[in-house]
């Protein structure tokens, strides 16, 4: 559900019950994009930089909802990164 959203990249597990999120490409860091993802549209996501330093930029996404709940969540983190994208872009021009 986030494939292709603007700035995030999406490490896809083989297993297991959590995903890594890269956000880096946003302008944000990973904190600044879960407290502001959080404050805007109520999906919590953990910042996965004390996994060390190559989890830095990335956010950690846990699959312990129910299909239906992470895929609204899904929905409202792209709709945030498309957000910020649309922001940036308004800062350029």
């Amino acid at each position: 559900a986030l494939d292709g959203a603007p700035g995030i990249r999406c490490l896809k597990p083989e297993a297991g019950m959590f995903m890594m999120i890269d956000v880096s490409a946003t302008g944000l860091t990973a904190k600044d994009f879960a407290w502001k993802l959080y404050e805007t549209t109520g999906v919590a996501v953990l910042d996965a930089s004390p996994f060390g330093p190559s989890a830095n930029g990335f956010l950690r996404v846990s699959f312990t909802l129910a299909e239906a709940e992470l895929e609204e969540a899904a929905r409202r983190i792209r709709r945030f990164a498309e957000s910020l994208a649309a922001s940036s872009t308004r800062h350029v021009a």
